[in-house]
């Protein structure tokens, strides 16, 4: 579809919460998740689950005053691949085994050369692995800006949580970190780094 819009679901165990993928053509112009209460639960014996919300492919994303809770079993509360112009916002982000919020490029230089802008902005992360980690990692891409700003990111004072708040990477070839824009963020009880 062009535009997608997932809107007000309340979810209580799954895989994947939201998974949309606009394929290597990112037929997904816009794709907006707002206002969801995703939460994980284990499914089978020893079996965890993964995200609350993968986009994949999607030219245009926003993801909006969610609630999302890993409940120490899944990955990420968000994971973004291959998009231009990503919106994270002002989301309750809890319990990830890793990050709240990751975002990258596919490796082997699918989908875009040029990606405009990820944002993470105004959410309150707490009791994750780690907050946040961008990757610009396929051949010949340059990620133009990268925000991370007003996010409050809270440890859990003990555990092995929160180890690193943020990360962004040049890891593959010829891919480029343009701008980082870092700050106003508020920081407590991280077990390593800032």
């Amino acid at each position: 579809g062009f535009v997608l819009e997932i809107s007000n679901v309340n979810s209580d165990g799954f895989n994947f919460g939201v998974y949309v993928d606009g394929g290597v053509d990112q037929a997904v112009y816009l794709a907006s998740v707002t206002g969801c209460n995703i939460r994980c639960t284990t499914i089978g014996a020893g079996n965890p689950v993964s995200n609350c919300v993968t986009l994949s492919n999607c030219l245009v994303a926003t993801i909006d005053g969610n609630l999302f809770d890993n409940n120490t079993q899944g990955d990420h509360a968000v994971y973004c691949l291959q998009s231009s112009g990503l919106f994270i916002r002002q989301n309750r982000i809890r319990n990830s085994i890793s990050e709240g919020v990751k975002v990258t490029h596919f490796t082997g230089g699918a989908g875009n050369d040029d990606t405009q802008i990820w944002s993470v902005t105004h959410n309150d992360i707490r009791d994750c692995d780690g907050a946040a980690t961008m990757q610009s990692d396929s051949f010949n891409h340059a990620l133009m800006q990268f925000e991370y700003n007003y996010c409050d990111t809270i440890g859990d004072a003990g555990s092995s949580n929160s180890a690193v708040t943020f990360v962004a990477a040049e890891t593959t070839g010829a891919s480029r970190i343009k701008n980082i824009a870092f700050g106003h963020n508020t920081m407590k009880d991280l077990q390593a780094r800032a």
